[in-house]
């Protein structure tokens, strides 16, 4: 019978033979047979992406998986304490080396703990003997009217440990927050493209969207820009925190830290709203206020590009009063 290993965590094995009774996979079923909610217990991917190896590879292979099982069952004896999605209290959430990014940081998973124990030191005014009234959450966004003051981060990479396609993620994020009355932001795959998903996407939704794409070499960015504005994008920017991406580095898609010269190219290259994320000090910040930035986001990537950077809400003061 044949031995399996998941391609995307390359952790978790599986023997045919056997069979997994943790899954519900019984013995000589072959994972082409896996029922389609089945989903890799180490790192969630799909069973499409389960791949035949040889019997000497399992061997090895195995040892590595039931040691992280041992120290996964040493975990689950541990007293969780039910809260927020905070790593400190809930360890399924800190990362570890080895271990396939998921909802937590990258490296030590320092700067996802930054922002949680940046947040939790923000406190809300409790304020109630005033005049009564209604929150009104509705904006504007570059002349687009939107429910709320909150928007569809951009995302991407669903298509590495799920069978969604890049395409389809893109298209329905933008369509999702459209339908929720709110925009939509795209990321940027490291996976070859004909055309890139984000483009795709966004000409499918008449331009209700943004584009963001990491900070690659100045001719894909000043194309990528182009095919935003031709496809009535709202606005489009770069995210300079992507120079840290691992998945653009092991794709071999060199990514660049940006002088206030290149960025100045980018924007003055587009008639539509040009954004800056991933600032997180004021050097920067005020360098995009020096390129003519419409729009400057403070952000660490959520704490799952660079580790060890501070918590967005510790830096936000310091930036909006430079």
């Amino acid at each position: 019978m044949a031995k399996w290993i998941c391609a995307v965590c390359n952790i978790y094995v599986y023997d045919e033979e056997k069979g997994d009774r943790v899954t519900g996979i019984s013995a000589n079923r072959h994972p082409k047979d896996f029922p389609g909610f089945w989903r890799c217990p180490v790192c969630g991917a799909t069973k499409d992406k389960m791949v035949e190896i040889s019997d000497d590879e399992f061997s090895k292979k195995i040892k590595v998986f039931e040691d992280f099982r041992s120290k996964k069952q040493e975990k689950a004896k541990e007293v969780i304490v039910i809260g927020a999605d905070n790593p400190e209290v809930r360890r399924e959430l800190t990362q570890e080396y080895g271990k396939p990014l998921g909802l937590g940081g990258i490296g030590e998973g320092a700067s996802y703990l930054n922002n949680f124990k940046a947040l939790a030191r923000v406190k809300l005014k409790t304020r109630l003997i005033t005049k009564h009234h209604d929150p009104v959450l509705e904006t504007t966004f570059f002349g687009e009217q939107v429910s709320m003051p909150v928007f569809g981060a951009p995302m991407s990479g669903l298509s590495y440990v799920t069978t969604i396609s890049e395409e389809d993620f893109a298209y329905n994020m933008l369509e999702g927050c459209k339908l929720a009355g709110t925009l939509g932001f795209t990321g940027n795959t490291s996976k070859d493209y004909d055309v890139h998903p984000a483009i795709v996407a966004i000409n499918k939704v008449k331009g209700y969207g943004v584009n963001i794409f990491k900070p690659q070499s100045q001719d894909v960015l000043l194309d990528l820009l182009k095919q935003s504005e031709q496809g009535g994008a709202v606005a489009a920017g770069v995210d300079i925190d992507g120079a840290g991406s691992i998945n653009f580095t092991l794709a071999k898609k060199p990514v660049f830290r940006k002088t206030v010269e290149e960025l100045k190219e980018l924007k003055g290259a587009t008639d539509i709203p040009f954004i800056i994320k991933g600032v997180m000090c004021v050097e920067d910040a005020l360098a995009a206020v020096e390129v003519g930035a419409d729009v400057i986001c403070v952000s660490n990537h959520g704490g799952r590009v660079l580790d060890s950077t501070p918590g967005v809400a510790d830096v936000l003061h310091d930036i909006i009063h430079s």
